[in-house]
């Protein structure tokens, strides 16, 4: 049986491309290194016109073809590792029944040999190499994608600076214009201007959620409706959900004036999931436009609130509050304190400040019950599951009532009615 060290180093030591074991491994200026015959694969796909070459992973872009230097010091790490680990590191091999890998179960993203995949023949899978193949050609489709991106907003931004010029010779040259009419204008171009650039983003924004189904669809040989993953980590079988002691809360229900239009949310306002084709929700003031997020109607600014709910998905997923501001930028925002799962690991945020601890380093499989404890007294937000319980807890400052609020990218949640586990022991 594979070692839990041997299994963390394999996924540290995993290139991004193939998701084996890094094989001559290439560091780029950016930091990240791949094997060196992923590199080359993944350039050979991208547009040879465009003379511009990015980073697989974090998509810098270099304008000239990148010069790779072997990554000596990596390739000595791997080397003796291998040697300490020698059954651990062979990432063709199964851990439990010592036969290759052949297939790879999309549902539970991981690896199967013939033996495990009797337990996952129900589920959407499709054989090793083709999985492989589809994540190289998502990497590549990625890179050409956001080179399409790049170059489409450089267009509109030298078009903005032609219209720019434009009217700054228009100001200068009519010298008897009143200064109220020229406020005026200038008025009329930030609200049309700001509001054409909105527009603009969100359509391409959801034009790419409608493609990303079809770009990211790999070959397959089941038919099913589970969204397609490409990511290749080996991981187990879910635990079942634990029932444990519920006492009556606060009775929360989503609210659908917040639902971005990738949500769809079921009529007894209790379950949301997302949809690959944008929603014709109703216009209105509080609707997430940039995130595909969706809160509970109900506000909390007093005493102790517990609510659990159901997640799952493919992809990413958040539980967590927010506060909703007097502007409106609220709606344009992510959620202020949440869980995230990224589909590898559980994090918690506060705004763009990450938090982690041993304990949420240690999980490797996404939790399917979550409950969220908020103590408006001591303002602490707790994350807390069945398996684990108490997973991280936050100190938060809130300007006003917070509501409960998911973000769902190929996922769903379902509150439950009896949302209280028991409530956190404060340590």
């Amino acid at each position: 049986m594979m070692s839990a060290v041997a299994e963390d180093l394999e996924a540290e030591l995993s290139c991004a491309v193939c998701l084996d074991v890094y094989k001559d491994p290439r560091l780029l200026t950016c930091g990240h290194n791949f094997c060196h015959t992923c590199l080359l694969r993944v350039w050979e796909n991208q547009d040879a016109n465009l003379q511009r070459y990015s980073c697989p992973e974090c998509r810098t872009v270099f304008e000239d073809y990148p010069a790779t230097q072997r990554n000596i010091k990596l390739s000595n790490i791997i080397e003796r590792i291998q040697a300490t680990f020698p059954e651990g590191l062979k990432t063709e091999v199964c851990a439990n029944h010592g036969k290759p890998w052949e297939f790879f179960c999309k549902e539970h993203k991981t690896c199967l040999c013939r033996s495990c995949l009797e337990e996952h023949k129900t589920h959407q899978y499709q054989l090793l190499e083709d999985a492989k193949a589809a994540s190289s050609r998502l990497a590549s489709d990625r890179a050409k994608l956001r080179e399409q991106v790049i170059q489409l907003f450089n267009g509109i931004q030298e078009t903005l600076n032609v219209e720019k010029e434009t009217v700054l010779a228009l100001v200068d040259n009519e010298k008897e214009t009143s200064l109220t009419l020229l406020e005026t204008v200038i008025g009329q171009l930030k609200r049309h201007g700001q509001a054409a650039v909105r527009n603009l983003s969100k359509g391409i924004c959801e034009k790419l959620r409608q493609e990303k189904s079809t770009l990211m669809e790999p070959p397959r040989l089941i038919q099913q409706k589970t969204v397609s993953s490409t990511t290749l980590k080996p991981s187990v079988l879910p635990k079942p959900i634990r029932s444990l002691t519920l006492k009556p809360s606060t009775h929360f229900t989503l609210d659908p004036n917040t639902a971005h239009c990738n949500i769809s949310i079921s009529d007894d306002l209790l379950s949301a999931q997302w949809v690959a084709s944008p929603l014709p929700h109703p216009a209105h003031p509080e609707r997430f436009r940039l995130h595909p997020q969706v809160l509970c109607g109900q506000g909390l600014s007093r005493g102790e609130h517990t609510w659990q709910v159901e997640v799952g998905g493919t992809r990413r997923w958040e539980v967590g509050v927010t506060c909703k501001s007097r502007d409106q930028a609220w709606v344009d925002s992510c959620i202020s304190w949440a869980l995230r799962w990224d589909g590898r690991r559980l994090q918690v945020f506060e705004g763009h400040k990450r938090y982690s601890n041993p304990k949420l380093s240690t999980i490797k499989q996404a939790p399917a019950l979550i409950q969220v404890h908020l103590d408006c007294g001591q303002k602490t937000l707790s994350f807390l599951t069945a398996e684990e319980g108490l997973l991280h807890r936050l100190s938060i400052n809130a300007s006003g009532p917070v509501f409960p609020g998911f973000y769902l990218e190929e996922s769903f949640v379902k509150i439950r009615k009896q949302e209280i586990i028991q409530k956190p022991i404060i340590t």
